[in-house]
């Protein structure tokens, strides 16, 4: 059974070394090696089944872990909670991790028209420039931890194709201006998770020729961390 938990220990370390970077002033390089550049992680569809399945499940919470130990040095880590905000389910961790290939520079640097394949290029293509830092995890509230979703919220990301097995986890960033903003400042790009239901049939695809039925999951921890 390709099911990955973490204990709540773990999970402390985990979250807590992520913290931690939050006053790091070097970019970080954990995202990209030579050749390629990590673009999201799979939570598989047993693991899906047993989230979505525990009686009294009532918010869906994903947060951020750094670890040393594992191949990949980025966590992303899944749990549900009841209406008390009482933790319900193991901490399951979606071990698998999506890297692609580092982009092509010859293409002229064309952005694609459509919002969130807009969101995935400038992922792609400043962790391929060793861009990415902190400030890509600063929201109005402080540093990123997670995300917090409502299970049907979740569940309707997932239902568009009941033929689904595995959710894809794409990571982006969302391009804005900052609420401070000023005429000639730089936009602000910020961390997001784009998920998809995938079938098998997608996983045979290469990527960038289903760029449809993403959803952009934007309930960011902090302030909805509780």
């Amino acid at each position: 059974m390709n099911v990955h938990t973490i204990t709540e220990q773990v999970f402390k370390t985990w979250t807590s070394d992520w913290k931690a970077l939050e006053f790091e002033t070097a970019t970080f390089p954990f995202f990209a090696n030579e050749t390629s550049i990590q673009t999201g992680v799979v939570l598989n569809q047993k693991t899906l089944e047993y989230l979505l399945s525990t009686p009294g499940t009532s918010t869906i919470k994903i947060r951020f872990g750094f670890s040393k130990e594992e191949e990949n040095f980025f966590q992303v880590i899944l749990w549900g909670t009841d209406e008390l905000e009482q933790r319900i389910t193991p901490y399951y961790h979606a071990k698998e991790a999506i890297f692609e290939k580092r982009p092509d520079q010859s293409n002229g640097g064309l952005v694609p028209a459509e919002l969130q394949k807009q969101w995935r290029f400038y992922w792609l293509t400043k962790a391929n420039d060793d861009l990415i830092s902190v400030q890509n995890f600063l929201v109005t509230h402080g540093f990123l931890k997670g995300y917090n979703y409502e299970l049907e919220e979740f569940m309707e990301a997932l239902l568009i194709d009941r033929k689904a097995t595995d959710v894809r986890i794409n990571f982006g960033l969302h391009e804005h201006l900052s609420p401070t903003y000023q005429e000639g400042d730089p936009a602000v790009y910020t961390f997001g998770l784009l998920l998809r239901a995938e079938t098998g049939l997608q996983k045979l695809k290469d990527d960038s020729d289903d760029d449809d039925g993403y959803f952009d999951l934007s309930r960011p921890c902090p302030p909805t961390c509780k």
